[in-house]
């Protein structure tokens, strides 16, 4: 009797499939957390004509870069990227408490944008160096979960901690704690990696503007985006 040959079932829920999907969460809870932000500005003052451009300039902030991040993180400084994005969204989660004016609060704004697509564009980039390619499907509508729970967390987290440090801003400082453990989560999976993830392996070069181009003249790839504007 021979034994049959079988591959060994592919892993899901590995290390690092874990950490970088809960590192992303801590990211979207930066972010759902202004679920209030426009109450937050009228309490401050600020005039109704300006407060549309100030809910809207962090999503315009990582819109606008989105395309060149897509070229210039890179598996090889994706995870350094990662980690300097989520201590830019602590600094720019504590800097709401200075910032009162539109100049001041527009500035905070796209700073945090910027850190936000950062973070989002490097973990992804990680992501697709550590899912088996037979499961990317099932793992990515997993880690869709790390955009979707922070909005039914955060909203009622916020709400408890309003009363008791008495503003939005200083509610917003103290959410700037969840970056820690998203931190702590990614100091070990730089030695997992190393250099299976890292270098020597192919597909970890920097895409040309010319690679982009040519995956945005498919077909498919043009409705999929369209398909997620209309969603988003």
């Amino acid at each position: 009797m021979t034994r049959a040959a079988t591959a060994p079932a592919e892993r899901l829920f590995s290390y690092d499939f874990t950490v970088l999907t809960l590192a992303a969460t801590f990211g979207f809870c930066n972010i759902a957390i202004f679920y209030g932000f426009a109450s937050y500005l009228e309490r401050l003052g600020i005039d109704p004509a300006w407060r549309g451009l100030l809910l809207g300039a962090e999503p315009l902030a990582a819109f606008c870069l989105r395309p060149f991040l897509s070229v210039l993180v890179t598996p090889r400084n994706a995870l350094a990227v990662a980690r300097s994005a989520l201590l830019a969204m602590g600094a720019a989660l504590c800097c709401y408490q200075f910032a009162r004016g539109v100049g001041p609060i527009l500035g905070v704004r796209l700073f945090h944008g910027l850190a936000f697509v950062c973070l989002v564009s490097a973990v992804i980039v990680l992501l697709s160096r550590v899912i088996p390619p037979k499961i990317a499907g099932r793992a990515f509508g997993y880690f869709s979960l790390s955009a979707l729970v922070p909005y039914a967390v955060m909203p009622p987290l916020t709400e408890w901690l309003l009363p008791r440090l008495g503003s939005e801003d200083r509610a917003y400082a103290a959410c700037s704690l969840l970056v820690v453990p998203g931190l702590a989560l990614l100091v070990p999976l730089g030695r997992r990696l190393g250099r299976r993830a890292m270098a020597g392996v192919s597909g970890t070069g920097r895409p040309s503007l010319a690679d982009l181009r040519q995956d945005l003249a498919l077909p498919a790839v043009r409705l999929i985006l369209l398909a997620n504007l209309f969603v988003f």
